[in-house]
């Protein structure tokens, strides 16, 4: 884990470099390269380590029935996630914002690639595959929790990380209880299509004025309120849709069980890699804002 960490942020490193020293390197060049860096951790991990990808892959088809319930979980945690995102923005600066809007100006099918299906693919790769691999022999629950820890850290970004943690959450419970590395690339891909298709809308209505925030007092303090309650709404409806998620992939038996086999993989979930990491992203952020 502490190896993709190092990986990673070497190469977020290497091209906050570049930037600073080539002024045509702008953020949503940055943006575009982060799945080359995902694919990068990937082939390194698996250099390294000789492992076989079969190994931290899980695949196998996904029933219509975790199809169906996968995209509707993921509709109804949506507002929770839009409700975390908000508050977060309200202490921390949401610089994906401008990195993503200069990205509006490209065709529809690019943003779609950039935006939804290769951060699906690559992140999931590594978040859901590479790394939740080195958890295989730990409890699901703390699996869960320390993975979507990391992949609210692997953002680099405090205003997603509220969000990103929850998503990883789950997602690493798709992963597990389907055995299959599609259910958390079908949610992801869901989760970020939404945004695109209704922030791309509001961005052809009023290049000029998207992204402005107009909303003052009373009105700021409603539109909260409104998120806040849209979020606990779906909460349950989630709930109910996960509550059958799991029973449905325990009776089929299609979970993904411990594997003890490996003996480089600890069954502790917070090990000094994992503090390591912590450290490792403490360090980049401290330069990055200093800088």
């Amino acid at each position: 884990m502490f190896f993709i960490m190092v990986v990673f942020t070497g190469a977020k490193f290497v091209i906050a470099g570049l930037a600073g020293v080539y002024g045509w390197i702008t953020d949503w060049h940055i943006l575009c390269a982060e799945p080359f860096i995902y694919l990068l951790c990937i082939v390194a991990y698996l250099y390294v380590t000789k492992e076989p990808a079969a190994s931290v892959l899980p695949y196998k088809n996904l029933s219509v029935i975790n199809v169906l319930l996968i995209v509707f979980m993921t509709i109804t945690l949506r507002p929770m996630a839009e409700f975390l995102s908000a508050v977060s923005s309200l202490f921390v600066e949401n610089t994906l914002f401008e990195q993503v809007k200069a990205l509006y100006s490209l065709p529809y099918p690019v943003l779609i690639l950039l935006l939804c299906v290769m951060p699906a693919v690559c992140e999931e790769v590594t978040l859901r595959g590479v790394v939740l691999s080195n958890y295989s022999n730990v409890d699901i629950k703390k699996a869960a929790l320390v993975n979507g820890f990391f992949f609210g850290l692997f953002h680099f970004n405090l205003s997603q990380f509220p969000y990103a943690f929850l998503l990883g959450f789950f997602m690493a419970y798709f992963v597990r209880l389907t055995g299959s590395i599609l259910a958390p690339m079908l949610s992801h891909f869901i989760f970020n299509f939404i945004s695109v298709f209704t922030q791309y809308r509001y961005f052809l209505a009023d290049p000029e004025t998207y992204g402005v925030t107009t909303l003052t007092g009373n009105e700021l303090t409603l539109a909260y309120g409104y998120l806040f309650i849209n979020a606990l709404m779906f909460l349950p409806v989630f709930g109910f849709l996960f509550t059958i998620f799991i029973q449905y992939n325990t009776a089929n038996k299609t979970h993904v069980l411990p594997d003890n086999s490996e003996p480089h993989k600890s069954p502790r979930a917070i090990t000094w890699s994992f503090w390591a990491c912590v450290g490792l992203f403490v360090l980049y952020a401290a330069l990055i804002y200093a800088a």
